[in-house]
């Protein structure tokens, strides 16, 4: 129906991936969660 090469494609899929995880991690360092995720995979006996 519409050509578009491979790697025009799959950069439309890398953006849309990336704003996905852009807005997965603001959302998660809203909510504080990556930091303490962080702390906690690196130290677990910290807590």
């Amino acid at each position: 129906m519409w050509q578009i090469n491979d790697s025009q494609y799959q950069y439309v899929v890398d953006q849309q991936k990336a704003q996905r995880q852009a807005a997965e991690q603001a959302r998660m360092a809203r909510r504080g969660q990556r930091r303490r995720w962080w702390k906690r995979a690196n130290q677990p006996q910290s807590r």
